[in-house]
């Protein structure tokens, strides 16, 4: 592509140095899974948490219990607890798989350190089906609402800088065969990186694009992390936006 011979003006770049997010590759990772009445049972499966409901047998439907996947302050690498406000976190995104039967329900969970409940509702998978999640981190109709309490925007914008924990919350439908769903790709997400792009030098083509690297992860970690996002800009300058950007994660620019 050339020599690089280019000038970046970024507005922002990630720094972190504590809640570094994880993409999920290695299954449970710090996540860990409980279940009302011993009803579920929690695997790992090529890359993928699988939670499934037991089958039972007789006529008559099994009572509709929780299941839950969770993460909270005790977790080291990859813990989504904390002072999510702080690091620009915008939202979290994760793929659902629904397996077998239908479910019942579906809600993401925010607990605060001073106790304080948030859910936010989430549409129900169909079997063999994938939905991809993408839950804003912000306080608005339709979107978190509180539990017990009238909570508002200020409210939540309190509890997001002191998550005690998050939950995905899982019930069972009104089925006797064994259900339940696979999920991965779980990942916090921050703001986009933008800013300029100046280009100096003879300049042979008509677009330059603007190359974002994540490399704040340990070695042996790289293979977790979105290796590359791009954006591009008119030559021979321009400005750029990166959507996306995993929160908090170090990123390399490059430009070409």
């Amino acid at each position: 592509f050339g020599a690089l011979a280019a000038f970046l003006a970024p507005a922002l770049l990630w720094a972190g140095i504590a809640n570094v997010p994880t993409r999920w590759s290695d299954g449970l990772g710090n996540w860990r899974a409980t279940s009302e009445n011993n009803s579920a049972v929690v695997t790992q499966q090529d890359g993928a948490v699988v939670m499934m409901f037991k089958g039972t047998t007789g006529m008559s439907t099994p009572p509709s219990t929780w299941s839950f996947l969770t993460v909270d302050q005790e977790a080291s690498y990859g813990m989504f607890a904390g002072d999510l406000y702080s690091i620009g976190a915008t939202a979290v995104s994760f793929r659902v798989t629904g397996i077998a039967a239908v479910l019942s329900k579906m809600t993401l969970l925010m607990e605060s350190q001073d106790g304080q409940i948030w859910t936010y509702p989430l549409p129900v998978v169909q079997p063999d089906q994938s939905l991809v999640y993408r839950v804003t981190m912000a306080h608005g109709p339709g979107w978190w609402d509180a539990e017990g309490y009238a909570g508002n925007a200020a409210d939540f914008t309190a509890a997001l800088g002191q998550v005690k924990r998050l939950e995905l919350k899982v019930l069972r439908g009104a089925s006797r065969s064994s259900h339940g769903c696979a999920v991965d790709t779980f990942k916090l997400i921050g703001p986009a990186i933008s800013g300029a792009a100046i280009y100096e030098g003879e300049q042979p083509g008509t677009m330059l694009k603007i190359r974002a690297e994540a490399v704040s992860a340990a070695a042996g970690e790289k293979a977790m992390l979105p290796s590359v996002v791009a954006a591009t800009a008119t030559a021979p300058a321009g400005s750029y936006r990166i959507e996306d950007a995993a929160a908090p994660q170090t990123y390399r620019l490059k430009a070409y």
